[in-house]
């Protein structure tokens, strides 16, 4: 049986798999085929309650808040993908990663030994060089990581939307080529 924090973690999982990263393929492979341009969305006008959320940016080079307005039509993570950003959390995120910045890190760790608590070090050193200071080393580690594994999941599940359109295409094309070459009666 999980306690508190357990079952939270297992309904954020489950959001994430079965709600989120489903809906944000589009627009990710949308935002990809842009060529990286963010694109910001023009004012909410669904008529939905809505709320406002403060949200840290993380980039390589810097920290940026931007606000978001949410609802229920206009979630935070399709408004942060559509910015070129990624969320730590599927609902109500206080931090964001670029994609860029989640994308190297995914490749160094294809290439290097895993280590999110060494990578969150090392950028959180890297900014406060630059006048930039997050809340706690560890609040970046958790949240970072979160990103991470679930940008992760959104690139793989990106990948496989793709390979299923072109394998779809390939058979509809057989599927043509096959009723052509029948001889008609």
């Amino acid at each position: 049986m999980l306690g508190g924090h357990g079952n939270k973690r297992a309904c954020q999982w489950q959001r994430w798999h079965d709600d989120v990263i489903p809906a944000l393929v589009a627009p990710y492979l949308s935002f990809l085929a842009r060529g990286e341009q963010e694109q910001v969305s023009p004012g909410k006008a669904c008529g939905c309650k809505c709320c406002q959320l403060k949200i840290s940016c993380l980039y390589f080079e810097k920290i940026d808040q931007i606000d978001l307005l949410i609802c229920p039509c206009h979630p935070a993570p399709q408004q942060l993908i559509q910015r070129g950003l990624f969320p730590c959390s599927p609902v109500a995120p206080s931090l964001a990663v670029s994609l860029s910045m989640l994308e190297f890190t995914r490749e160094c760790f294809l290439r290097l030994p895993p280590n999110v608590t060494g990578f969150t070090g090392a950028v959180e050193s890297f900014l406060r060089g630059r006048q930039y200071k997050l809340e706690s080393t560890d609040t970046l580690r958790c949240q970072y990581g979160n990103s991470l594994n679930w940008y992760i999941s959104l690139h793989a599940a990106a990948d496989l939307h793709v390979t299923n359109t072109i394998e779809n295409a390939r058979l509809a094309n057989l599927d043509d080529v096959d009723e052509a070459a029948l001889p008609s009666v």
